[in-house]
C-alpha cells in the first residue's frame, strides 16, 4: 500500500510522536515521509 503526507505537512512532528510503529519520519520543518512496510494503519 502507499501513503503519502501531503503538502500540507510542515515538519512539525506531531504525526511521528503519535506514531506507535515509529513509520513516520522525516527532519524538523521539511515534509515527512510514512515508511509503508513498518505503517499498522493506526490513522495517526
Amino acid at each position: 500500500m502507499s501513503y503519502t503526507i501531503t503538502e500540507k505537512c510542515n515538519g512539525c512532528g506531531a504525526c511521528a510522536r503519535t506514531c506507535p510503529a515509529s513509520a513516520i519520519a522525516g527532519e524538523k520543518k521539511k515534509l515527512h515521509a510514512i515508511d509503508g512496510s513498518l505503517c499498522i494503519e493506526c490513522g495517526a
